[in-house]
Formats: C-alpha cells, sequence, structure tokens
C-alpha cells in the first residue's frame, strides 16, 4: 500500500506542489530582506543628510565666536566639526548617492566633496568609544564652505553596525 502511494501520479503532484512553495518562500524570504538592508542604508543616508544640513544651518547662523560651542556640542553625536582650511585629506570617494543626496539636501549651487575615510581620528559616539578599544574607524569627511566664505570640513562617524534582527511579529 505505500508502496504504491508514494509511485502514485497524485503523491508526485502533491510533493512537486509542495518542494515548490518551500523554495519559493525562501526565495522571497532572502529578498526581502535584501530590499530591507536597502532600506535601512537609504534611511541612514538621508538622516546623515539631513544631520549635515542642520550643522550648516547652524553655523550659517550663528556669530563666528559661537561655532567652536556647536562644535563642542557636536563632536558627542559623532560629528566633528573643522574650520580651518584642511583638505590634505587620504580618503577615496564614495558612491554618488550620497553626495547626489547631500548636493539636492543642500543646493546644486554649493560645492561638496565627500570622501571616505578609515582613521584613527574618525569621531565616534561617545557610547561607541568607551566600549571599543583604540582602531581604526569609519566616518565621512564632507568639505565645503559656509556663507561666509569659511572652509568647512565636517567628519561624520559611519556606523556599520549589521541590521536589527528580524523578529517576525507583524
Amino acid at each position: 500500500m505505500i508502496k504504491s502511494f508514494i509511485g502514485s501520479m497524485t503523491t508526485r503532484i502533491f510533493l512537486i506542489l509542495v518542494g515548490g512553495t518551500i523554495v519559493s518562500g525562501a526565495l522571497v524570504m532572502t529578498l526581502t530582506a535584501y530590499e530591507r538592508r536597502d532600506l535601512e542604508a537609504h534611511m541612514r543616508m538621508r538622516h546623515t543628510a539631513e544631520r549635515v544640513e542642520q550643522i550648516i544651518q547652524m553655523l550659517d547662523s550663528v556669530p563666528v565666536s559661537s561655532r567652536g560651542a556647536i562644535a563642542g556640542v557636536a563632536e558627542k553625536y559623532g560629528i566633528r566639526i573643522d574650520l580651518s582650511d584642511s583638505t590634505a585629506l587620504m580618503g577615496k570617494f564614495p558612491d554618488t548617492e550620497f553626495s547626489a543626496m547631500l548636493r539636492q539636501t543642500l543646493g546644486e549651487s554649493k560645492a561638496i566633496t565627500v570622501l571616505d575615510r578609515e582613521s584613527q581620528d574618525c569621531p565616534v559616539r561617545k557610547t561607541e568609544n568607551e566600549a571599543a578599544p583604540v582602531t581604526l574607524h569609519l566616518c565621512q569627511a564632507i568639505l565645503t564652505t559656509l556663507k561666509d566664505g569659511t572652509p568647512l570640513r565636517l567628519d561624520v562617524a559611519h556606523r556599520d553596525h549589521s541590521s536589527i534582527p528580524y523578529r517576525g511579529n507583524f
């Protein structure tokens, strides 16, 4: 009886359908994981571009004497502000998506250069810095000028953590 059940056409079709369902479910879950990672990366880029825009607007609107205080506060949140003319940086040009997003946020007329860097002097959020030993950190250096012509270099900490674990509760 079991031999005839396993050898029947109905059982074969049923197993093919169940196997196809399992394979398509696994494929959908894999594609969803990749889409989720891309969406998180895009959201992080958008958030970083908005933070940079806020810092630049704040520096443009305060007097020159107050810019040092703003630099001290921004350092706690992983952004180092350098108002000197420091153009001797080593790094590589990142993908154009982040640069284009910054140009769109800050305006097409503003000259912006973005470099990806890996260095010990990259800023790190204070909570991350206490737990981690002194190693190379990732950051993005953004070179631009303020409205009054002051050169500006922003070193923004690059958070390259893995994504939040998938919970599956919707």
